[in-house]
């Protein structure tokens, strides 16, 4: 490799022969940490480190590349910030599973557009209670401000991760009859005949509280997808509204445009 190529005589026995061959041009005017960045994510790209697999650690980069300790720990850094790699408690850095995906135009049920991807969905029931509505729901559900509505409180986990915490008000045209909605909403609203039609969505980026931190099993503070719903019958009665706070690192929206449409 020449003068050019810097690269650990002995590399650690057993060490991740991923690395195997990967050298770092130190008289490059990149940056050496950005060369071992470079290096990891074309690793992750080229699915040589496949997801969920623990990626080397710090110590046998350092002696495979021949970097010092606070370089790999700043290539990671950026890794993690990307949402390329995260941090596992107890066993170090592994390659993050792809993301979840949803076309942003889909109306239909979260539950069962993972399910029909062949995923593993578990919904879990916090609350299903009467609960007195809030100015916010009132107008959103078209109700007066003195009228009690059924709040549906769910965490779903995909593939036994959280992902998304779910609370719906329900207009009081749902007649519940003591039922108890176990897992797609759309799909028991269908059954009773009041299909949504049309919905309007909202999306915006928060940071975890506590609360939605916990039950999430993220820390407070963790970057957040929150989506309102208004989900609406062909009559344009608003038959729901939803509150979903989708975990950032594992999921994300897609849509698409014609070329008509872009500014």
């Amino acid at each position: 490799m020449g003068a050019r190529a810097k690269r650990a005589e002995n590399p650690v026995p057993g060490s991740c022969g991923a690395l195997e061959g990967c050298v770092i041009d130190t008289s490059s005017g990149e940056s050496l940490y950005s060369q071992v960045e470079r290096i990891l994510r074309d690793l992750i790209r080229k699915a040589r480190i496949r997801p969920r697999e623990d990626l080397p650690t710090e110590k046998v980069i350092m002696q495979i590349l021949g970097v010092s300790r606070v370089t790999v720990r700043k290539a990671m850094e950026n890794l993690v910030r990307d949402g390329l790699v995260v941090r596992v408690r107890g066993r170090g850095t592994a390659v993050s599973p792809p993301k979840l995906e949803v076309d942003l135009r889909t109306k239909g049920s979260f539950t069962v557009k993972m399910t029909s991807e062949g995923h593993k969905v578990d919904t879990h029931i916090r609350r299903q209670i009467r609960v007195n509505v809030s100015e916010e729901v009132a107008q959103a559900l078209k109700v007066d401000p003195s009228s009690s509505v059924t709040l549906l409180e769910r965490v779903i986990h995909v593939d036994q991760e959280c992902i998304v915490f779910f609370q719906t008000h329900l207009h009081p045209r749902v007649q519940l009859d003591g039922k108890k909605i176990k897992a797609s909403l759309y799909t028991f609203l269908e059954e009773q005949g009041l299909k949504v039609a049309a919905t309007e969505d909202y999306l915006e980026a928060v940071a975890a509280d506590t609360h939605v931190a916990t039950l999430l099993q993220v820390p407070t503070g963790t970057p957040l997808l929150r989506r309102v719903r208004c989900g609406q019958l062909l009559d344009g009665t608003p038959i729901e509204y939803t509150i979903g706070h989708y975990r950032g690192d594992r999921y994300r929206y897609r849509f698409s445009q014609k070329d008509h449409a872009i500014n």
